[in-house]
Order: C-alpha cells, then structure tokens, then sequence
C-alpha cells in the first residue's frame, strides 16, 4: 500500500515507521528539521527495552503537494486545530478511494474529516503508544501499548487493521467509533490538563489528594455524559478502561492509592501532550477537543460538567497569553480554589 502520514510528530512517525518495515511504501508529511534528519540518516525508532531500528525506506516530504501520488491510507496525526485544514489539503491531494484514519486524541476530527471527505472514506482510531520525539529524526516508543480502529460510515476496517497488526501493532478492531474515541478520551483526562495548568507531572497530581480530585471529577462528569450520547466504554489495547471506570466511582481515598502508580509508569516517563505543549510554547492546546467537548456534550445534554469547562476555559487562556499562568505553577490550591467555586456555582444554577 501506498501510505501518507500527515502530520508526523512522535505517533506518526512511530507508526509509518513501523509499516515501513512491514514494507509498505510509507510518506511522511512532517517538520522541515525532522524531515532533513529522515533523509540524512533515516528514521531511529527506540522500543521500550531499548532495542533501536533504523528505518531508510521512508519518503518525507514538507509540503503534501509533493508526495508521491494515489495514496491507499492516509494517516492523520496532526493537532486538532489542523484538522480542518488537513482534510482540505487531502480532498485536493488524495483519491477518493483513499481511506483516511484520524489518529488525533479526543473527539470531533472525524466528523471534521467526515464533512470535507465523506463518511465512508474516514475510519477512527486511537492509540495507547507513548511516543516521543526526542529529536529531529529520532523517535522513543515508551510502552507497548496498541491500536483501535472503527469505521466512522461504513469503511471495512478490517485490511487495515491486518496491516497494522503485520507491522507488528497490538490492533483491534471495534464495531462503533465513538466507543473507541470517547473511552480513550477517558484516559486523556488523567494526569494531563491539570499537570499542565499546575506545571507538574502526573505522578505529582496522583500523590496530591486535592488535584486528584480535580482529575477524578473530570473523569466522573465524562462518564456521566455517555449514556446520553449512547456511548459505551470499551477496553484499548493493552489499557482496561471499563475498569478504570468502575475503580473510579470508588471513594476518593480508595482511587488515589490503585491509580498512583499505573497513571505514573502507564506513560513510560513520558510528559503528558498538554504540559510538553504548553512547555514548549503552544498558543492552542487540544483541551478543546478534550475536557472542552466532555463541557460541550454535558452543555448539549442538559448536564452539567463545571470542572471540565473551568479547567478548559484556564489553560487555554494560560496558552493564549490571556491568563497568566504562575500563580497556578506556585500555589496549585489556586487551581483547587477555581473549581471548588465552578462546582458549587453549577449547582446554585
């Protein structure tokens, strides 16, 4: 198969790196510094054992325009403020034929890809891999981890998932896209936005009480949305989420304890996308996609979601310049404080 990764950072690069070994013919649309290194020494991929592989079958490309033609797959892992954009440069790019995956964390990109590309083109998917780009050409697989894939209107995920899995991908297939999407959206919500806003990693928000809380709640008010929207939680490779979300409805101080130590190791070290992101300097974050639409879909509903929807509204004004962002850095109680109050606001409503 002829495959374009749009959008190669980590994940992409990751995975069109591995089908490149499986010997498909692989192109990565990626940044100009990591495509030089690509073609200089070729793309180093580290297993979590270290084991290293270097993989010089790839092409890599800076603008689409000038991949090579009739793509099979195109693999979406771009951010999803680029969602739109990407599906304009894949309608003018790509065959209809070409089926088209969205590998983008949270909820909302295939409906995006859907409406410029039609239903039955996209199929969803989500990962459990904790990758990182560590540098221009060099790429850190941190777990084993897996992949899902469901079709979004009627695309047979099966051929796809069979490639994947000769890639040597923990695949499996679901029956229903939003089942695969929001259940890892679950997993986003741990150890991620308020490790951002409060500029610690996930190990510390598990050992603190009060921010645990905060995650917890967020979790919870996810969980309290799906039913509405039909949505059932569903295990990923290699993580079991429909026990999480049982152990989650325990008492707090039961949790905390359980969760501390997977949360922490789950990601191999690796920073949560948020706080690297914001780390970095990324005026727009994927909260929107995020704990923003687990506030939309509750709005939607007639639910009511007030620690999603604060810890939104602060770290994308953290991230825009419009907030600033140290008083949360030096005193996370100041983050507790703002939605404690948002809580008990919502339910004076």
């Amino acid at each position: 198969m002829n495959v374009w990764v749009y959008g190669a950072g980590a994940v992409g690069s990751l995975l069109g790196g591995r089908l490149a070994t499986a010997g498909e013919r692989v192109t990565l649309l990626c940044r100009a510094a990591h495509a030089q290194a690509i073609r200089e020494r070729g793309l180093r991929i580290e297993m979590p054992d270290g084991a290293r592989t270097e993989i010089g079958n790839l092409d890599v490309v800076t603008e689409l325009a000038a991949a090579p033609r009739d793509p099979d797959l195109v693999l979406v892992t771009v951010k999803g403020d680029r969602t739109q954009a990407a599906a304009e440069e894949i309608a003018a790019c790509a065959p209809r034929r070409a089926r088209v995956l969205s590998f983008q964390n949270g909820v909302g990109h295939e409906e995006t890809l859907a409406a410029r590309l039609g239903g039955e083109r996209v199929l969803a998917c989500a990962t459990t891999i904790a990758a990182s780009l560590v540098a221009p050409g060099h790429v850190v697989q941190h777990n084993r981890g897996g992949v899902g894939i469901a079709p979004w209107s009627g695309a047979d995920p099966a051929p796809i998932a069979a490639a994947l899995a000769t890639a040597g991908l923990r695949t499996r297939v679901y029956a229903r896209a939003l089942d695969l999407k929001w259940s890892k959206l679950l997993l986003n919500l741990l150890g991620n936005a308020t490790a951002a806003i409060v500029d610690q990693p996930p190990e510390a928000i598990y050992a603190d009480p009060q921010l645990f809380a905060i995650d917890r709640r967020a979790f919870l008010e996810a969980l309290d949305v799906m039913p509405v929207l039909r949505v059932d939680v569903v295990d990923l490779p290699g993580f079991p989420v429909r026990l999480l979300a049982r152990v989650m409805r325990l008492p707090g101080p039961l949790v905390r304890p359980l969760l501390r130590w997977r949360m922490a190791t789950g990601r191999g070290g690796k920073l949560p996308s948020f706080l690297a992101d914001l780390r970095r300097g990324a005026p727009r974050l994927e909260v929107a996609y995020v704990n923003g639409a687990v506030a939309r879909a509750a709005a939607q509903a007639g639910l009511a979601a007030p620690a999603n929807a604060k810890i939104t509204t602060l770290l994308e004004e953290i991230a825009s310049g419009a907030r600033d962002g140290s008083p949360y850095r030096q005193d996370p109680t100041v983050l507790v404080a703002a939605v404690e109050d948002a809580t008990r606001a919502s339910r004076g409503r």
